[in-house]
């Protein structure tokens, strides 16, 4: 009998610096999608940016407020991690 254990790229969101940050745990992805809705729903952000060789990632300035951010953490076409955060939410980064 074998046994695997798989290490999960997963993402970690804090703030940095007056900076939202994506943190990248065993970061095997190529990319990654952010979408920024209002409460309504209307898509205000769409895009999408690279991320190969990279273990964090800086969301624009431009996206502030009381913003609902999607993300979508990619390899290739395979997501990795996809999660729903709000930007007034985001918790600081300790030490």
């Amino acid at each position: 009998m074998k046994i695997f254990q798989f290490k999960h790229p997963n993402v970690v969101v804090r703030t940095e610096n007056g900076s939202i940050v994506l943190r990248f745990t065993n970061a095997t992805g190529t990319g990654v999608g952010i979408y920024g809705y209002l409460d309504n729903g209307t898509l205000v952000f769409k895009k999408w940016y690279g991320v190969k060789g990279k273990d964090s990632f800086v969301l624009p300035a431009d996206i502030n407020g009381s913003v609902v951010i999607r993300y979508t953490y990619v390899q290739g076409k395979t997501v990795l991690d996809r999660g729903v955060f709000r930007v007034e939410d985001v918790v600081p980064a300790r030490g």
